[in-house]
């Protein structure tokens, strides 16, 4: 069940962007640790040809914990200085040690750089394979 909602989520984001998958940020492949808020270096994308961007995130936990984990995202006009606002915030709940998954979209307006910048852990779970795929919808 978990794995055809993942499926009909990435479909609707696919149909929301008319876009395809153009890449994957593998954030960690190693355990985070609980209560924990890590900041991330990872490659940024430029949404200077896109009006949206959609990211779709899959991440395990290591115990029964179905707390939240919170992925912070970035944004910027220069690709440098990045500032995270609420509205560029990705929550989804933990599902014991089963792979969990969330999915989003954010309107490409008012920057032209966005980047992943903070995974929080929450207090009861370590969390392992943290991974965003991305997908952008063309002006």
């Amino acid at each position: 069940m978990k794995k055809l909602l993942a499926a009909i989520g990435m479909c609707a984001l696919t149909l929301f962007c008319r876009a395809q998958v153009t890449d994957t940020f593998t954030l960690s492949t190693n355990a985070f640790a609980a209560a924990t808020t890590n900041t991330i270096t990872s490659t940024s994308l430029d949404t200077l040809h896109f009006n949206a961007v959609g990211f779709f995130v899959s991440a395990k936990g290591l115990g029964a914990s179905t707390a939240l984990l919170t992925l912070n995202f970035g944004v910027s006009n220069v690709d440098s200085n990045y500032i995270t606002l609420p509205q560029h915030t990705l929550s989804f709940a933990l599902d014991g040690t089963n792979t969990a998954r969330g999915w989003t979209n954010f309107p490409a307006t008012g920057f032209r750089w966005i980047t992943p910048v903070q995974v929080m852990i929450p207090a009861t779970n370590v969390v392992t394979n943290v991974t965003v795929y991305y997908l952008l919808k063309p002006k």
